[in-house]
């Protein structure tokens, strides 16, 4: 399988492999590049791990093929291991392969410096059926101070989340403004492309003292279940406030 993939134009990366970026004529395209002990790394490579693994989708690929595929990665998981599968992020053009790669299961994700979309298969996730979850006494009485919106202030959830959300350092956040403008273009989709009623939605937290938004999230449902992509709280000065979101 391995093999045939890489005959069709897939192309592995992670697992001591570098993903290094070309541009021309309008596009992108990846090659993968076997590093050696000691062997120098340009700074516009895709940093990866072992858990960072996966394969890029051939630009070319047909999306009735890939939807025949897809299944296979999810039963079987991705060959040779990993958790990603990456393509190139082209906003409005992007949008239909995002949610064909959502009604399968992956969530999309992004590497920003490489305009990478890095759609990522779980291999554990958390599940909350709402009628299960428990709300402790405390939640709810600091719950009164707060009020929860959905789909109000979108753009003002995903500037909150790109300043205050990041990984090491503050500006490491994979919600780039391509990967957004690729979100909100699965929206405008034609119903018929958005299979299971694909659909992004900001979820808002304000303070009802000072009226400021105080945490929030994106995320998308299809068809019943909802996921949550990414999020933001400012628990220092508002503490509890991520708790009572979740809540």
């Amino acid at each position: 399988w391995l093999n045939a993939l890489s005959r069709s134009g897939w192309i592995q990366f992670g697992n001591a492999c570098r993903l290094f970026c070309t541009s021309g004529a309008g596009h992108s395209s990846w090659t993968a590049v076997q590093l050696m002990d000691g062997g120098s790394q340009s700074s516009s490579e895709y940093d990866d791990s072992e858990d960072d693994a996966g394969w890029c989708i051939p630009p070319d690929i047909g999306v009735s093929a890939l939807d025949a595929l897809l299944p296979r990665f999810v039963d079987a998981g991705l060959p040779g291991g990993g958790e990603f599968l990456g393509a190139e992020l082209r906003k409005e053009q992007s949008a239909p392969l995002l949610a064909l790669l959502i009604w399968h299961g992956f969530l999309p994700m992004c590497e920003p410096r490489l305009e990478l979309l890095l759609a990522k298969m779980h291999r554990k996730r958390c599940v909350l059926v709402p009628a299960q979850v428990h709300i402790g006494r405390k939640v709810r009485r600091q719950a009164k101070g707060f009020s929860l919106t959905v789909d109000r202030a979108w753009s003002e959830v995903v500037k909150g989340i790109q300043e205050h959300t990041f990984t090491s350092r503050k500006g490491d956040n994979w919600l780039s403004d391509s990967l957004v403008a690729a979100y909100e273009a699965v929206n405008r989709l034609p119903h018929a492309e958005r299979r299971g009623g694909v659909r992004f939605h900001s979820v808002e937290l304000w303070h009802r003292f000072s009226g400021r938004l105080v945490a929030g999230e994106v995320g998308y449902t299809c068809g019943a279940i909802y996921t949550s992509c990414t999020g933001f709280a400012l628990k220092q000065e508002f503490s509890g406030a991520g708790t009572v979101q979740l809540a």
